[in-house]
């Protein structure tokens, strides 16, 4: 899943609950340093739509270190979406260093 597979990339990490069990179809991600401005445009570039920034809780991701990536899962996203999301984004991590 999501979770899962977004827990296991280098450089991200899950803000709020990394249970599935307690998440929500949206999944925040840090992204170690990276603009997530720019990795979203790779994303996209890519076919895979995210939303980033501060997204409406600025307060609170100030507090915990900064703007995000945002993925949202919904009954109809597929696999096959997510899987697209899980292989691009290192990819997106690494280029948006450059």
């Amino acid at each position: 899943g999501l979770i899962e597979g977004v827990s296991k990339i280098d450089g991200v990490s899950i803000v709020g609950p990394g249970d599935p069990e307690k998440q929500s179809g949206s999944v925040a991600l840090s992204l170690d340093g990276r603009d997530p401005a720019v990795v979203a445009t790779l994303l996209d570039l890519e076919g895979v739509a995210v939303r980033s920034g501060w997204l409406c809780a600025e307060p609170l991701l100030r507090q915990l270190g900064g703007p995000v990536l945002r993925a949202s899962v919904a009954a109809y996203s597929t696999k096959d979406e997510i899987d697209r999301l899980l292989v691009a984004l290192p990819g997106a991590m690494e280029a948006s260093l450059l």
